[in-house]
């Protein structure tokens, strides 16, 4: 089994390199330098605040359905989080808003759904939380026809189920694989190794990757197989549940410029800040 999606385990960016003819003199090379790196900054701050605040989105959603006892997704969002480097107050003010308890003049959000085809036939699922649906459904709607997608109905592709990513420790893959069997999961894989993990220890030393496994559940069982994983004492990276192609339906190949196509809807996807999780049906992630 593999997930395709785009937010929960990468970050796709995408550079433009542009010719440009300069007759400035030399001395003027200061202030465009300076300039380069404004500029650079408010992208990196922007990039920064949609992290922070998708991050919150997810929170709120994962407090409002699982509460905040024994919710190992909850746990996984909160170290993202601090990883992250996302603000107390908005991890914090995330939380009272799944309980609840945000200020009374919030609208309240909703959880929804969007499905697309992109280029390829390559079949979309948009998750998103949001306190104004019309003004959701119109930009996530602009992302996929402004690359000549559609919406079109995809939720029949999928299957929802669940997902625990985990570190092995000094477990072979075969005693994960038997572990896994008894604690009733629908499949298992280990993970490709993360070269570019920024985890660090507590003296502030760059960690070296770690085999991660991940198990496959039905989507109700989640929290109770991270949980039980965390008693055996394996260390819980990630989990959550996602919408997974039906082995039937996944689309096996798809031509460079459909790929690219499909890059751009997801790049607009990403750019929408009610958006929290896209799932598509292509065999790779895009």
């Amino acid at each position: 089994m593999f997930r395709p999606t785009l937010f929960r385990n990468q970050c796709i960016t995408f550079s433009i390199s542009q010719a440009s003819f300069h007759t400035s003199p030399a001395v003027f090379s200061g202030h465009s330098k300076w300039a380069t790196i404004k500029h650079d900054k408010a992208k990196n701050d922007a990039a920064r605040q949609a992290v922070a605040n998708r991050l919150a989105r997810q929170i709120s959603v994962c407090v409002k359905q699982h509460g905040m006892e024994q919710n190992p997704q909850l746990s996984a969002l909160l170290d993202k989080a601090r990883a992250s480097n996302v603000p107390k107050k908005i991890v914090e003010s995330a939380i009272a808003r799944g309980n609840g308890q945000g200020a009374t003049s919030d609208v309240p959000s909703e959880s929804t759904l969007y499905e697309g085809i992109g280029a390829g036939g390559v079949a979309f699922i948009v998750e998103a939380y949001t306190p104004n649906k019309a003004r959701c459904v119109a930009m996530v709607k602009h992302a996929f026809s402004k690359y000549n997608g559609s919406f079109s109905p995809t939720l029949y592709i999928f299957d929802r189920k669940g997902y625990v990513d985990f570190e092995m420790g000094d477990k072979s893959f075969d005693e994960i694989f038997e572990a896994a069997i008894e604690l009733g999961a629908d499949d298992v894989q280990e993970l490709p190794l993360n070269t570019e993990s920024t985890e660090r220890d507590s003296n502030g030393l760059l960690l070296p990757p770690q085999s991660m496994a991940e198990i496959i559940t039905p989507f109700t069982e989640v929290n109770q197989v991270a949980n039980l994983l965390k008693e055996q004492g394996f260390k819980v990276k990630d989990a959550g549940t996602g919408y997974f192609p039906k082995e039937d339906m996944v689309i096996e190949d798809v031509t460079e410029d459909h790929q690219e196509v499909n890059r751009k809807i997801m790049a607009a996807l990403g750019e929408i800040e009610d958006v929290t999780e896209v799932h598509t049906s292509y065999k790779e992630q895009i």
